[in-house]
């Protein structure tokens, strides 16, 4: 088993969604079908799984194995970001968001995900169809503007020097390769081998460039509302968060539509007629064992969280 295959927290997932033959279960981002192969052996007969994924290749490799073992009305593969699942869906009975990008992405060379492969283009694309790359967004905003983004999606603390090497080395030549980026963190760090904490200097970089040309975090409140308001009665929705960009986001979301009243504090009486749509499973976030993250060291940030239905 490669670690494509390796999912997440699957005991958990699986254990909180309390699954059963005959129900119409989401799984928001399918990636190498390590959810997706537990949730369908717990819902058939009877059940179907709705997959969506935006990246192409993982729908091809989920075609070629579980779309062998299983029917179209069994196991229905979108290609299509999930924040469009409205269009497709119109009910759900419990659902599963992995909002972290795959370790097939993060292997596979040419995509620029990983800093390990220097000669690839900044890419970043989950959805090759997108037409904003990173090294788009490397060319075209402002230096100003560059910085605010790594600090904002990647909580970089050297974000302004970060974006003063990219204006620097863009005058010279374009930034087309993860190479190219590496060149100028090191200028930030001294070196682009160094880790901080444990993590190599060039992740918060990468993490906010993927965010952004994927739309990840303007996308999600949305998405976790659409779910919501899928699900039946007593459904429930499981979300694994992998920073705290994404968790928080996630966290908010649910404390707000779990609450009966919105109002500020200081008004005497509720004026806004909100009501809880939601209860909480999961008041603090599960977390992998050690056993897990020895196996799986991509489990290690992961946060999941869940809620159910009213």
């Amino acid at each position: 088993m490669t670690a494509y295959h390796i999912p997440v927290l699957l005991n958990q997932v699986v254990d909180q969604l309390r699954l059963r033959p005959g129900m119409i279960v989401l799984d928001g981002t399918i990636g190498g079908g390590g959810h997706a192969r537990s949730i369908l052996e717990r819902i058939v007969p009877g059940g179907q799984l709705i997959g969506f994924d935006q990246d192409v290749v993982a729908i091809h490799q989920i075609q070629s194995t579980l779309g062998k073992q299983y029917t179209p009305a069994q196991l229905f593969l979108i290609h299509d970001n999930v924040r469009r699942v409205r269009q497709y869906v119109h009910r759900l009975d419990a659902a599963v968001l992995d909002l972290g990008v795959s370790a097939h992405q993060l292997a596979t060379p040419g995509r620029g995900f990983s800093f390990q492969h220097p000669a690839d283009p900044l890419d970043m694309r989950m959805d090759q169809r997108h037409p904003i790359t990173a090294a788009d967004l490397l060319r075209d905003l402002s230096i100003s503007a560059i910085g605010q983004l790594l600090r904002n999606y990647g909580e970089e603390p050297r974000a302004q020097v970060i974006a003063r090497a990219i204006g620097q080395q863009r005058q010279l030549a374009p930034i087309r390769t993860v190479a190219d980026l590496l060149t100028c963190v090191a200028a930030a760090y001294g070196s682009s081998d160094r880790r901080i904490k444990g993590k190599h200097v060039a992740t918060r970089t990468w993490q906010a460039l993927r965010i952004a040309v994927n739309e990840e975090l303007i996308l999600l409140p949305e998405l976790l509302r659409d779910c919501i308001d899928l699900l039946t009665s007593g459904g429930r929705l499981a979300v694994i968060a992998f920073h705290s960009l994404e968790d928080r986001i996630v966290k908010q979301q649910f404390v707000q539509a779990s609450k009966n009243c919105l109002c500020p504090p200081e008004l005497p009486e509720c004026r806004c007629d909100h009501r809880a749509s939601i209860r909480l499973i999961t008041t603090k976030p599960i977390q992998p064992t050690s056993a897990e993250v020895a196996t799986n060291p991509k489990a290690r940030s992961a946060k999941l969280r869940v809620i159910e239905k009213l």
